[in-house]
């Protein structure tokens, strides 16, 4: 490969570069329009981004892109899909930030056993530079993890 990247036009060596490196974000949202205010803000911040609607989209993407970080509203499937990704050894170690509604139930919702599974929490609706920071943060402790 090192010799076929060298006998690329640049234009594509850059885009291989980045396609390798960017950092991947899969947001597991049902509404379009947070899904394009979250998108395009880490789109801009130099993300590959996906998206998904449904909990088999979801966990399909989840195991054949195997992203950075996952960001998911735990809307109706939202828990299903994060008891299920952390419970499968392909995708357990992808950090999964959660968005919650607002209200007294706590950080994990109804459902507290998600507290352990969830790397981090925000309620919606949160701007799009607090989940960015959020992402970044996240990324930086499991980078670091993997490292030791």
């Amino acid at each position: 490969m090192p010799g076929e990247l060298q006998t690329m036009p640049l234009s594509e060596r850059l885009r291989h570069a980045r396609s390798t490196t960017l950092p991947r974000v899969l947001l597991a949202e049902h509404d379009p329009e947070r899904v394009r205010r979250y998108g395009s803000h880490f789109s801009y911040c130099g993300f590959r981004v996906e998206d998904s609607a449904t909990l088999e989209e979801t966990l399909n993407k989840a195991h054949t892109l195997l992203p950075d970080v996952i960001v998911i509203d735990l809307g109706a499937e939202g828990a299903e899909a994060v008891r299920r990704l952390k419970l499968d050894a392909r995708t357990e170690k992808i950090p999964i930030l959660a968005l919650i509604p607002a209200g007294p139930a706590g950080p994990a919702g109804a459902d507290p056993c998600l507290a352990d599974l969830c790397d981090g929490f925000l309620t919606k609706p949160c701007s799009p530079g607090a989940l960015h920071g959020m992402v970044m943060r996240t990324l930086g402790a499991s980078r670091k993890a993997a490292a030791v």
